[in-house]
């Protein structure tokens, strides 16, 4: 026996028991991250519930600032046509005051026209009052209208902002798929690990899990170049396997899709460098990656 066939035959099982390890580290993880799964959807179910009571909400102050927006309009309407009618009242009030001082003036035989004109401009002068009196309560109706709108519209801001936060939440507590075909799928994970990447600190980064129709998960992060890197159990700085296991376990593994490493290396740089490990709600939507 050769010595390097000694070697084969001792680094053979070496191997073997290595991927077992990995295996069985593999199904172990697998069932924690089920555990957490089910956790994290009841937790979704519940968010998921509030938001639906936040959107109908949203709903109800839309219509009440549409109603409002009408009502505004229509008060903004009278109020220009009661100031319209008040002035032409007031110029004939004016027109009518002259005539009367005119006919004082003049012979005393025009004192019947003088008493017309007289009494002409005393109902003038009570249209113009009652106009000035309705211009002055409209305009303090559309005050009233413009601070309730003010208060709807800054109420109507805060809900959307809490629906996206809603929103933000339940992307950040649930478990799944951002793409699936053909028994490939790659599925977003809650929750962020430490991983050394670009300067070799370590940093806490989101990850994805892929698989293949052979229902084994491989996680999926990017490496120092933002290339995604497909591993069976992605080797973090605490990890105690040996390059090697990785290697060899990596090697019986099938490829993802090259549509998959595309779509990868996307999400993963969106998320982790453009947001800073921030995730959207858009991030999870199963059809943004169609």
């Amino acid at each position: 026996m050769t010595a390097l066939t000694q070697v084969q035959q001792v680094d053979m099982p070496f191997a073997i028991q290595n991927l077992i390890n990995a295996y069985n580290q593999e199904v172990a993880e697998h069932d924690d991250l089920l555990s957490e799964r089910d956790e994290l959807a009841g937790q979704v179910d519940r968010l998921q519930r509030l938001n639906a009571k936040l959107q109908s909400d949203i709903d109800h102050q839309s219509g009440e600032m549409g109603w409002l927006e009408v009502g505004v309009k229509e008060l903004e309407e009278k109020l220009e046509a009661s100031n319209v009618e008040a002035q032409t009242l007031r110029e004939r009030l004016s027109d009518s005051e002259r005539k009367v001082s005119e006919l004082s003036k003049g012979n005393k035989k025009d004192s019947k026209q003088s008493k017309r004109e007289a009494n002409q401009v005393k109902r003038l002068k009570e249209s113009a009052k009652k106009y000035q009196t309705r211009s002055v309560t409209l305009e303090r109706d559309l005050k009233e209208s413009d601070i309730k709108r003010t208060a709807l519209a800054k109420e109507l801001t805060m809900l959307v902002t809490d629906y996206k936060l809603m929103q933000e939440k339940i992307a950040k507590y649930r478990i799944t798929p951002i793409y699936v075909d053909d028994g490939e799928a790659l599925l977003v994970l809650p929750f962020t690990i430490q991983t050394s990447i670009g300067d070799g600190k370590p940093k806490e980064v989101v990850t994805l899990l892929h698989t293949r129709k052979g229902g084994v998960f491989r996680q999926v992060a990017l490496n120092q170049h933002n290339e995604p890197n497909f591993s069976t159990i992605y080797k973090g700085p605490h990890s105690t396997f040996s390059d090697k296991t990785y290697q060899t376990a990596n090697k019986l593994l099938d490829e993802p899709s090259d549509k998959v490493k595309e779509l990868a290396k996307k999400w993963l740089y969106k998320v982790n460098v453009t947001q800073k490990g921030y995730m959207l709600f858009e991030d999870i939507d199963l059809n943004a990656s169609k």
